[in-house]
């Protein structure tokens, strides 16, 4: 525990350090025109790039949701029909 809280100290100390030492570019900052620009960055990249292979993975996933329940339907079929076949078999008298 006392690590841990010897890397929190010293990582917190260096933040103030470089907060100091860039003391005039914090207090310049303003949020709204980096959240601005951040956002249209984020645009161009998800149009650029990003939609096309979202699409594709979408798709391939989808692919494999629906070969799933295709497996998962044929197999309950079949185990439906095992039930039936045993319950008509009981219901004719014939018990093997």
């Amino acid at each position: 525990m006392i690590i841990y809280f010897i890397i929190l100290a010293l990582s917190l100390g260096g933040i103030s350090v470089m907060a100091l030492r860039n003391r005039k570019d914090i207090l310049e900052f303003q949020f709204a025109r980096f959240c601005d620009g951040m956002l249209e960055r984020l645009s161009d990249w998800w149009y650029g790039e990003a939609h096309s292979y979202f699409l594709k993975v979408l798709e391939k996933a989808l692919r494999r949701f629906r070969i799933w329940t295709l497996k998962m339907e044929s197999f309950l079929f079949r185990k439906v029909h095992a039930v039936r076949g045993i319950s008509e078999r009981k219901e004719n008298g014939s018990d093997s």
